[in-house]
């Protein structure tokens, strides 16, 4: 009873030391960060940026700065154009949609695109699940032509853009070979649709955004705006000036969502803990990485060697790059 009385005591006398060693460290590492954030704004000339670091489920830094065009000072909940980053979450549309039945991954995407036609000189299909992991065979050339364009529909943008690029004839057989194509995701946006009977941005909304409590992220232009989305700025000579505010209402599947860094630590915590939108080993699909030493599985990148993490960047034509990463840089899950 002693020993134990006598442990309990020195415990005690620790644990005041222990946490403000904690808490020095945690202010030495902000400190490196401010540092590391501070000479990048000055170097890259960017105007405004907010950058959110998870680590073990908490939201360890966070911290923004800049202003938006506008001149709003940029905040946790300012909304920026998110780029590719919205291709994660587009897979993960994709994938509770697999597991309600409404669609499989391995059926060839004109079980629900029948209108889609593609010439190749294999017999083999393109699968929902090769357009995931970008194996589809669709040049990356040919994705282009038909992206980041403003003359798209309100309504049937989506749509629209994938039928141009219907007809295209394959680089690849499908399966064969990883080529990273935003036209990937364009048709699997389309397939959300077909199969869903609703517009892409209301399953995104209802389905994810909302359950998340992603309450500043959006698929639509409308939405964007009224949740406070502003044009971004573009490098003319190294500095930033004002945008016209390019938005492909045909590209949110791919590279259009608008989202903040608060909403992004959501995100990114549901992928390292998972939820109640898709079961425990659908998460752990997405989180797996390709076979065959491929670096793009579900929705993500995976490094070349090393450890093998998944994590996402993103850019539009007219916007700076944006990051979402659980503990330091990209959108990043490794926990």
């Amino acid at each position: 009873m002693k020993r134990i009385v006598i442990g309990l005591l020195l415990f005690l006398l620790a644990a005041p030391s222990l946490s403000l060693a904690a808490e020095e460290r945690d202010r030495d590492t902000a400190r490196q960060i401010d540092a590391l954030m501070n000479e990048a704004l000055a170097k890259y000339h960017i105007p405004g940026a907010s950058l959110a670091v998870v680590h073990h489920g908490q939201t360890v830094y966070q911290e923004s700065w800049g202003t938006m065009s506008d001149g709003s000072a940029v905040t946790a909940d300012t909304t920026f154009l998110i780029g590719s980053v919205s291709k994660p979450l587009t897979a993960l549309a994709m994938m509770m949609l697999a597991e309600e039945g409404k669609l499989k991954l391995d059926e060839p995407i004109e079980t629900y695109l029948p209108w889609f036609t593609y010439q190749t000189d294999s017999g083999k299909s393109i699968t929902v699940r090769h357009l995931l992991e970008q194996t589809s065979g669709i040049g990356a050339y040919d994705g282009m032509k038909v992206m980041d364009r403003q003359d798209r529909d309100r309504e049937k943008g989506i749509a629209q853009a994938a039928a141009e690029l219907s007809g295209v004839k394959l680089s690849h057989a499908p399966g064969e070979a990883y080529e990273y194509n935003s036209g990937n995701y364009l048709l699997l946006g389309a397939i959300v649709e077909a199969v869903s009977g609703q517009s892409f941005s209301a399953i995104m909304d209802t389905r994810i955004f909302s359950p998340l409590g992603m309450n500043h992220t959006s698929a639509d232009y409308e939405s964007a705006v009224s949740k406070g989305f502003v044009p971004g700025y573009r490098s003319w000579f190294g500095k930033p000036v004002k945008g016209d505010g390019l938005y492909d209402r045909s590209g949110a599947p791919y590279g259009y969502m608008s989202s903040s860094s608060a909403d992004l630590t959501k995100f990114i915590k549901f992928m390292l803990y998972g939820g109640e939108l898709i079961s425990e080993q659908g998460l752990k699909q997405l989180r797996t990485p390709p076979e065959s030493n491929r670096r793009y599985g579900l929705g993500w990148h995976f490094p070349r060697s090393g450890e093998k993490y998944p994590y996402h960047t993103g850019a539009t034509p007219l916007a700076a790059v944006h990051y979402a990463r659980a503990r330091s840089g990209r959108c990043f899950i490794d926990e």
